[in-house]
């Protein structure tokens, strides 16, 4: 069964293969590097608990709002259209996310509100469409195993980028000749999740271009 099932997977078209690149992007740079180092990066702007809980349920909250909507969208654009829009948008928001420390402090709190929720909008593009997508380029007998190998990816390239972040700062304190009490290490860490998600929108552009159908 095994060997059945190892088989399957590499008959796997091209277009599966580019589908999970984004699976492994968000696990290692939002599951991994960005929930480990973020909330640090918050402490160290001076930022209280009850600050940080409210920015942190505000993502989700506009996930839920946007979730219905960016689905829907999908009968018009296709699934394809709707990953790469979501994927541009976490190249967007994760790049400007960390860099609220430069502004003057009256704009920090509404510049992290703002690039937050926008991650989460670029989230509730991505999810609803994932599967979507994979069921529109796999034959029904693919996908049981697409579907599971794309689940198993996911956590595994969370645990990979948690344990680099525990390294992250370290190395720019080094770099930086800064200290760990200082924002600037975990903006520059925090900030290679943005470059992580170019990887994820290549291999979306590179997936063919076709007219989705519906059974």
């Amino acid at each position: 069964m095994i060997k059945d099932y190892l088989n399957t997977l590499r008959g796997f078209n091209r277009d599966v293969k580019l589908a999970l690149v984004p699976t492994l992007a968000i696990g290692i740079s939002y599951y991994g590097i960005f929930l480990v180092l973020f909330n640090l990066y918050l402490l160290r702007l001076g930022y209280d608990a009850q600050f940080i809980g409210a920015l942190n349920a505000a993502g989700p909250l506009a996930f839920v709002i946007m979730s219905l909507p960016a689905g829907a969208m999908n009968r018009r654009f296709g699934s394809r259209q709707l990953l790469i829009t979501g994927i541009t948008i976490y190249i967007v928001s994760f790049g400007l996310i960390p860099f609220a420390d430069l502004l003057p402090l009256s704009w920090q709190t509404p510049w992290l509100f703002t690039t937050y929720i926008l991650a989460f909008l670029g989230g509730a593009f991505y999810w609803p469409n994932i599967d979507v997508f994979i069921m529109e380029i796999t034959e029904a007998s693919e996908q049981t195993h697409a579907f599971s190998i794309r689940q198993a990816l996911f956590p595994i390239a969370g645990f990979v980028g948690s344990l680099v972040a525990g390294f992250l700062p370290a190395i720019f304190v080094s770099t930086l000749g800064s200290t760990m009490a200082d924002p600037a290490p975990f903006r520059y860490a925090l900030f290679l999740c943005s470059l992580l998600y170019l990887p994820a929108l290549l291999a979306m552009l590179a997936t063919t271009n076709r007219q989705h159908e519906r059974s």
